[in-house]
């Protein structure tokens, strides 16, 4: 699928996402919808006009606090994950931040893991929370879309189904574990 997502100014969100990859919150319910591989459009509005300005892919879905370390468990356990070993990664962005405390390389669906995760959350006494991720893929001066025509300026929008993101599989798919966000 194709989706567009307005960010603040794009100057200051491509300078964090140059350097530390693009990290979005997303509602449970966009994140039902969406798929590793998925592309995402980035616009934002210069002098009162919508524009594209970058584009990145979707490969990791970002969960939070005990919720994660139980997906996680899940995960590894019925053996569609393996785990990532490394020191904890803090991200400091202009509308939050947050440490990346662990995570793994899964071979499921996002689907399977976004599931897991609501029927996960309670047990925590936590809502569900996503995140998802990925790396600028493409800069744009003049894209080829009027983002005008979509009327959601918040949030996520689908906009296309575009191909069935054939050889996503050579990408490697990460749930990474989320602890101290703050916005």
């Amino acid at each position: 699928m194709i989706w567009l997502h307005y960010v603040g100014k794009s100057d200051q969100f491509l300078a964090h996402a140059l350097t530390q990859g693009v990290t979005r919150r997303v509602s449970p319910q966009t994140a039902r919808q969406m798929e590793f591989g998925d592309e995402v459009l980035l616009a934002a509005w210069n002098k009162g006009e919508p524009y594209v300005f970058a584009q990145f892919t979707i490969n990791q879905v970002l969960l939070q606090n005990d919720t994660a370390v139980y997906a996680t468990d899940w995960l590894v356990t019925a053996g569609l994950a393996e785990r990532i070993e490394g020191d904890p990664i803090h991200v400091a962005k202009e509308c939050g931040e947050f440490t990346i405390s662990g995570g793994c390389v899964v071979s499921c669906e996002m689907g399977e893991i976004v599931a897991a995760a609501i029927d996960i959350a309670p047990t925590c006494k936590e809502d569900a929370w996503f995140m998802i991720g990925g790396s600028i893929t493409a800069l744009y001066n003049n894209f080829g879309i009027d983002p005008r025509k979509y009327k959601k300026i918040q949030g996520f929008t689908q906009i296309g189904t575009g191909e069935e993101n054939e050889g996503f599989d050579a990408v490697p798919r990460v749930l990474l574990e989320v602890r101290g966000y703050t916005n």
